[in-house]
């Protein structure tokens, strides 16, 4: 009788499914399978509901002595300098950097678009003004991951170490 019920849910969902969901152009892939899909299967961006889990691979760390930070990636300060955020624009909610301080004594700068702010852990960073790390001798290893929550607004989601208002950018 479970095997049947099973049979019955699978064939329901599987024409719920079809009946709701509305294919783009760039989606070719049949949807309802527990699978992987793989690069070269996916052509571009796609939205995905769902109420179970959804699990991937968020790419390699990326290794930069300054420069400008992709989003959605987690970045290894090799360096200190200056690394530059993307804009947090309404297009763009949802989209998270790390970084991470790699040697004591680096003091890492984060510069935010033009227009854009930071909130680390609560405290609002002034307009258009970098965040700092400590620089300290125990910064080794110093984190933040930061999340465009709203326009214009990067808010920490995790952070270690001393991070500070490092002024004007």
């Amino acid at each position: 009788m479970k095997t049947i019920i099973r049979a019955l849910s699978g064939a329901l969902l599987s024409a719920v499914l079809l009946a709701v969901f509305v294919p783009s152009a760039a989606w070719t892939k049949a949807v309802g399978f527990v699978g992987d899909i793989v690069g070269s299967q996916l052509a571009s961006d796609i939205d995905i509901a769902s109420t179970g889990y959804i699990n991937g691979d968020v790419g390699p760390f990326i290794s930069l002595a300054s420069g400008a930070l992709t989003a959605n990636r987690t970045h290894l300060a090799t360096a200190a300098g200056d690394y530059v955020l993307p804009a947090c624009e309404t297009a763009n909610i949802g989209q998270w950097v790390t970084v991470i301080v790699q040697d004591i004594s680096e003091v890492v700068v984060l510069q935010p678009a033009s227009g854009d702010t930071i909130n680390p852990a609560g405290a609002v960073i002034d307009l258009d003004h970098e965040m700092d790390s400590s620089g300290a001798a125990t910064g080794d290893g110093d984190f933040v991951t930061l999340v465009c929550v709203i326009a214009d607004m990067w808010f920490s989601t995790a952070i270690g170490g001393a991070w500070i208002d490092g002024g004007a950018s």
